[in-house]
């Protein structure tokens, strides 16, 4: 096994606040997707200070980082939702729910007019500055609005959603959209975006698992170390006796747990 997979860290940033694993017990289960709802974290911390909680308040933003000592960086990046207390026989648990930027494509609503001549980039661009997600990558899709378009009042996601069922009707390109450790993609499907992770047990990889879906969305589950960087629509190039070849992300959960620190992932073959 890799000599990277030692010293697990973890980290939380809210504001000018920042907890490690160093200083405290952290536990987390991070979820998330390549679809329409909203990445979720739920942190929990112990025997925290008063003061340093008081500054942990619903709205205010978060960052959680995790792996190893020589290899860490985000998991999550969103909104806290809530901030609950627990006791736990001699410990007390501070339990943080966080919700990523989805939720602001899921609950901004506008109605938007479109002058004939603009490309579908800039309106998903905008779209995603309405919502105030940063842009992390909009695919070129070669489109321009024929005339002008006002559309009803609907949510980012409902608008982004409809576009890329235009763009599929007058091109046969899929697209899908989703949110990212912070910034919005608009993406076209099976199209590799990065440099592949290599997955074998040398690098990671602890279980792998055939899966049947009724709507074909996950072919495997695989069960990892903790490898911050696979995130929803990473590319996996897998090498196992069970399965191998190029699949991509489809869903994933990052846990950290007492002893347990590892990631499941759901892939589909490319």
């Amino acid at each position: 096994m890799n000599s990277t997979f030692w010293n697990r860290y973890i980290a939380i940033e809210v504001g000018d606040v920042v907890i490690t694993s160093e200083q405290l017990d952290i536990e987390f289960v991070v979820e998330n997707s390549t679809g329409e709802e909203a990445g979720s974290a739920e942190i929990t911390i112990y025997n925290l200070a008063e003061t340093t909680k008081q500054k942990l308040k619903p709205s205010e933003r978060i960052t959680l980082k995790a792996g190893y000592a020589e290899d860490y960086g985000i998991i999550f990046s969103g909104v806290i939702k809530e901030v609950v207390d627990e006791l736990k026989g001699a410990d007390v648990a501070t339990q943080i729910f966080a919700q990523d930027d989805t939720a602001n494509l899921l609950t901004t609503e506008v109605k938007l007019t479109v002058p004939r001549g603009t490309t579908f980039e800039e309106v998903v661009e905008k779209l995603f500055e309405f919502a105030g997600v940063p842009v992390g990558r909009v695919e070129h899709i070669g489109l321009k609005f024929t005339q002008t378009w006002t559309s009803g009042k609907k949510s980012i996601s409902e608008l982004l959603s409809y576009l890329a069922k235009e763009i599929e009707e007058l091109s046969g390109k899929r697209f899908k959209h989703y949110v990212k450790n912070g910034m919005g993609f608009f993406v076209e499907e099976n199209t590799r975006h990065e440099e592949a992770f290599i997955l074998t047990a040398e690098t990671g990889l602890l279980e792998v698992q055939k899966i049947r879906k009724e709507n074909g969305e996950a072919d495997y589950r695989l069960r990892t170390l903790m490898l911050w960087k696979i995130m929803q629509d990473s590319i996996i190039d897998l090498d196992s006796i069970k399965a191998t070849g190029l699949f991509r992300v489809v869903s994933y959960r990052k846990i950290a747990r007492g002893e347990e620190y590892y990631c499941e992932l759901e892939v589909k073959a490319v």
